[in-house]
C-alpha cells in the first residue's frame, strides 16, 4: 500500500528535497561560534564550582587553556563582526 503524498513540501520556508541546500557559509557559522565561546566562558566558573579545584597540574593547564581560548575566540569573533559592519 502506498502512502498519500504529504503537503509538508508545500509549506512556506520548507526547502524541497530536490533542492541542494549546500554547505553553511562562514557568515552563518560565525555567530554560533561566538555564542559557543561566550557560553564556555560563562560556564567555566560554574563547572569549576561543581567539580572543585584542579587536582593536578595537567587539569589546571587544560582548564586555564580552555578559558583563554574561549575568551580569545569570543573577543576575536566580536571584533571581526564589528569590523564587518
Amino acid at each position: 500500500m502506498q502512502e498519500p503524498p504529504s503537503n509538508e513540501s508545500n509549506l512556506p520556508g520548507t526547502p524541497n528535497r530536490s533542492e541542494d541546500v549546500g554547505e553553511p557559509t562562514w557568515e552563518e557559522i560565525r555567530p554560533w561560534a561566538e555564542f559557543c565561546c561566550w557560553t564556555a566562558l560563562v560556564m567555566a566558573p560554574i563547572i569549576n564550582w561543581v567539580n572543585g579545584p584542579a587536582v593536578s597540574q595537567d587539569q589546571f593547564v587544560v582548564r586555564t587553556g580552555l578559558i583563554v581560548l574561549a575568551a580569545c575566540g569570543g573577543i576575536g569573533l566580536r571584533f571581526y563582526a564589528l569590523l564587518r559592519r
